[in-house]
This record gives structure tokens, C-alpha cells and sequence, in this order.
């Protein structure tokens, strides 16, 4: 066997050894489990009352004005599209609070409290 012979062998080996690396390691990314980024119920004393279950909350750049934040906040978990238009109502006996910390130094630099209270407009309909 010459030597270019073998040179060729073992770049057909080598390359075959790479290409099932790369396959594997392709497999284990693609399989790698996900992270879920809601909270919902999981922990037991706010699984008691899922009125005052913070569920997500998002902060991001407005699109319509780059100097300002948009801040947006859900609770009452697992409420989807499909379950209108009768959601869960918000507590009137909660204080729904969101903390903001501007600086980094995990105490709030200043606070949002909303409280909630149901005001019928028309008793003639079931909305």
C-alpha cells in the first residue's frame, strides 16, 4: 500500500469520526430539555391563592419611544384566550404590588400598589 494510499484511508476515517461527533452533539442540543420562564402554582402558599399569584411580568424598550420602559404584569395563572370572556376577577381584598430596584442592590428604588374593585355598569348583561 503507498503512502498516499494510507494519507487518503485515514482522511476518510478521520472525517467520518467528525461527522459523527458533530451528529451526536447535534442530537444532544436538539434533545436538551427547555426551561420553562412562568411561575404558575408551583409554590405551595401561593398555590392557596392564586388571586395574588404574580404569574409574569415584562419589562422592555417601547418601540413607539426608546427613552421609556414598558412594564406589564399578569396574575391569576392559566387564564387563556379560551377562557373569556368570564376571567377570574382581580381580589378586591388583594394589594397587587411590583417592586422596581433601579441600581441593582435588590432593595426597591420605588413601588407600584394597585388594588382592585368591580364596578357593574349594566346589570342587563352578563359581561
Amino acid at each position: 500500500m503507498n503512502h498516499h494510499h494510507k494519507l487518503v484511508k485515514w482522511l476518510a476515517s478521520a472525517l467520518s469520526l467528525a461527522a459523527a461527533a458533530a451528529l451526536l452533539i447535534t442530537s444532544a442540543l436538539v434533545m436538551a430539555p427547555t426551561a420553562d420562564a412562568s411561575s404558575h402554582r408551583e409554590a405551595p402558599l401561593i398555590s392557596k391563592d392564586a388571586f395574588a399569584d404574580n404569574t409574569d411580568t415584562y419589562v422592555f424598550v417601547s418601540p413607539e419611544n426608546p427613552d421609556n420602559l414598558v412594564l406589564m404584569a399578569s396574575w391569576i395563572p392559566f387564564e387563556g384566550p379560551e377562557g373569556g370572556p368570564n376571567y377570574f376577577e382581580w381580589d378586591e381584598n388583594v394589594l397587587y404590588d411590583i417592586h422596581v430596584d433601579n441600581n441593582g442592590d435588590a432593595v426597591p428604588d420605588f413601588t407600584y400598589t394597585l388594588d382592585a374593585s368591580v364596578a357593574v355598569q349594566n346589570n342587563a348583561t352578563f359581561l
